[in-house]
């Protein structure tokens, strides 16, 4: 078992980026999930979930997703919290077990017609050890829906 310290750090900020007037985050929403369960992965068609959270930021139809995965027993937990500012940090904690080790997460990117930023399939245990730390640095996806 192991828990996490998880920080968000908005680094959407002049000179280093253009900042368009009303950047912001919405709402990280994913799951601590095993091999078998997904959220969403590049280069795959987005569900309605991440649509909606892609080109709308509700998050309504992932939780809906997220809990269907967890019914089927491919996901221990929810993830759920408020996004940093733009130039903020925002922090969080999350539980695993070594048969639920992977994290996947999703936040859509505004102003966007439907991109967002997230975390596909992190696995924080391999060769039977847990990642001791790790920085991972979350790119634009372009849902494709738009």
């Amino acid at each position: 078992e192991a828990t996490y310290a998880i920080e968000v750090k908005g680094l959407w900020a002049s000179p280093d980026f253009t900042v368009p007037a009303g950047v912001h985050f919405t709402n990280f929403a994913g799951m601590v999930h095993n091999a078998d369960g997904e959220l969403w992965k590049p280069g795959k068609l987005a569900t309605k979930g991440v649509e909606s959270v892609a080109e709308t930021g509700s998050t309504t139809a992932i939780l809906l997703e997220i809990d269907s995965v967890i019914r089927a027993k491919n996901a221990l937990s929810l993830i759920l919290f408020t996004p940093p500012s733009a130039t903020g940090i925002k922090k969080s904690t999350i539980y695993c077990n070594s048969n639920y080790s992977i994290i996947s997460v999703a936040s859509m990117i505004a102003p966007s017609p439907d991109w967002f930023i997230g975390l596909s399939g992190l696995n924080l245990f391999t060769n039977k050890k847990w990642v001791a730390d790790t920085t991972v640095q979350l790119f634009v996806y372009d849902a494709g829906t738009e």
